[in-house]
């Protein structure tokens, strides 16, 4: 073969691989490339997510019937089917697509005996809905469907999931449709009528809902079989209807909302951060149950496990079960009283707290200032002021973790277990003169000087997480109701500014450095200088 054969050959077979390799690019570019959002404009891309992620069958009045995982007569699977894959193609199809699953469809929610949803948001979902507090598209919803019990008695646990459930909603503020839909659970046989007197309390919590554009009221499908089999058709609650249409002219306004729900939270933020272990944190806030329990029928079960819900410890929790309950009744006045209670308890040791940390910064910030370039001259001759000086900071800061331990009754005290992380663990559990006396022993007092500094540390981020829920405390509020702490104490800053003293620390550590007598001195004001800083 000669040379230009080969040639051809050899041009032929690039040309040929240039053809694969641009065919290779075609066919990625045309795989990445979506013709959906390329060449449908975006009107009739909105027209084809609301016909795959709506429908209006999921708030047909024949799913109430529903008491099982079987669905209603006339149902099936493809029924209540939305093609909610389209959203995970890509995320501007998620972008465009997530408002109108969330926007377009009618959402139910039942509080009745027999809890459950089935609505795009948590498909056939039963029992508690406690899960839907977390989903972030909770707040995209626009249109509500609620089922309500026409029962005298409600129990607590379904009145406050709706109360959490309304709170949800006003705090959303997107809601602008709402259907309320009796559901008749109850009838006296021997007057062939409903039980109509149910308790107000549980409709009240729609009083947090406004600027709704459209409230509605319906009459569930529901039939009752006596014991004979004989159908009978269920008769209105008309004390409920008679409620409902009380409140709709308030849903439907755009009056200002009460929301001591809010006011509440940031007192119990506040409270929790005086106390140290989480799971104590944790058990302050009480449950529905509780507040109610211990406020309106007056009764209050002992819990050996945690004291403080015993009536005999504190009242700091006695007043936040109180707020609880002034904030379930809606009650302004109870609340803010309850609130004064509780905000004079927990100043008196806020008060302490901030003398005690003022008097070892204090301390501390004198010693520095003075000259010590001078004194290390005559070292010999100040060793016993120096150990006199760490006695006063160790004391200081033994009186500086006593101030975070929380008062209690003397009646209390047998019910308190003493554990270690109840006094900022084993750091301030150690006495200010067994430190001293172990100093000499402890060669460079690694031990002593890892206690005090995060003994230290622990106790300034708690004293900065009292003083952050202490600036949040009233942010809640209305600029007329009463404020029971200084305002300008409040606002002002009330850390210590170490830029000049640390200065002198680096000034101090450049000098030439002698052997001290007792190396253990050393250590421990270097590391006071690390805590410093």
């Amino acid at each position: 073969m000669d040379s230009k054969a080969s040639a051809n050959m050899l041009k032929s077979g690039s040309s040929l691989g240039n053809e694969q390799n641009f065919a290779l690019v075609r066919h990625k570019d045309q795989r990445n490339r979506n013709l959906f959002l390329e060449l449908l404009p975006r009107e009739i891309r909105d027209e084809v997510y609301t016909c795959v992620l709506t429908n209006p069958i999921l708030s047909h009045p024949d799913v109430f019937d529903r008491i099982s995982d079987v669905y209603a007569p006339g149902f099936n699977d493809k029924s209540f089917g939305l093609s909610v894959q389209i959203l995970w193609t890509c995320r501007q199809i998620y972008r465009e697509a997530v408002d109108i699953l969330y926007g377009s469809n009618e959402f139910i929610f039942t509080f009745t005996d027999s809890t459950f949803d089935l609505n795009p948001l948590l498909r056939n979902h039963r029992g508690s809905i406690h899960t839907i507090f977390v989903n972030p598209n909770f707040k995209k919803v626009k249109s509500w469907k609620l089922v309500l019990s026409t029962q005298e008695f409600v129990c607590c646990t379904r009145t406050e999931q709706f109360a959490k459930f309304c709170r949800l909603i006003s705090d959303g503020g997107n809601a602008k449709k709402l259907t309320c839909v009796l559901r008749d659970d109850r009838i006296l046989k021997e007057t062939n009528h409903l039980d109509t007197k149910v308790a107000l309390d549980f409709l009240k919590h729609l009083r947090l809902l406004r600027n709704l554009t459209s409230v509605e009221i319906e009459i569930a499908p529901h039939r009752w079989y006596d014991h004979d089999g004989e159908s009978t058709k269920l008769l209105n609650s008309s004390l409920m209807l008679l409620d409902l249409h009380k409140l709709k002219p308030l849903l439907l306004s755009n009056d200002p909302v009460l929301r001591l729900y809010r006011m509440y939270s940031k007192l119990l933020t506040y409270a929790q951060a005086f106390e140290r272990d989480e799971e104590l944190k944790s058990h302050m806030e009480s449950t529905w149950e509780e507040a109610r329990y211990h406020c309106s029928w007056g009764y209050l079960s002992y819990n050996s496990a945690y004291p403080w819900k015993s009536e005999l410890v504190l009242m700091v929790e006695d007043g936040l079960r109180a707020c609880n309950f002034a904030c379930q009744e809606t009650n302004l006045e109870s609340f803010l009283s309850e609130r004064s209670a509780v905000l004079q308890i927990l100043e008196r040791q806020y008060q302490q707290i901030v003398e005690a940390s003022q008097s070892l910064n204090c301390l501390i910030q004198d010693q520095l200032a003075k000259d010590f370039n001078a004194c290390r001259k005559e070292r010999s001759k100040t060793t016993s002021a120096t150990k006199s000086y760490h006695s006063t900071v160790i004391y200081l800061a033994q009186q500086y973790a006593r101030a975070f331990i929380r008062d209690t009754l003397i009646e209390s005290e047998p019910h308190i277990c003493h554990s270690p992380k109840r006094i900022l663990g084993d750091q301030s559990s150690i006495k200010a003169e067994d430190l001293l006396c172990l100093l000499p022993y402890k060669g460079d007092g690694s031990l002593v000087i890892e206690y005090f500094k995060s003994a230290l540390n622990t106790m300034d981020n708690q004293y900065l997480e009292i003083r952050k829920a202490r600036k949040a405390l009233f942010d809640c509020d209305d600029q007329e109701y009463p404020k029971h702490i200084d305002v300008e104490q409040w606002r002002s800053d009330q850390m210590i500014d170490w830029d000049v003293a640390a200065k002198r620390w680096k000034e101090m550590f450049k000098c030439p450095q002698t052997k001290p007598k007792r190396p253990f001195l050393s250590a421990l004001w270097k590391r006071i200088w690390c805590v410093l800083h």
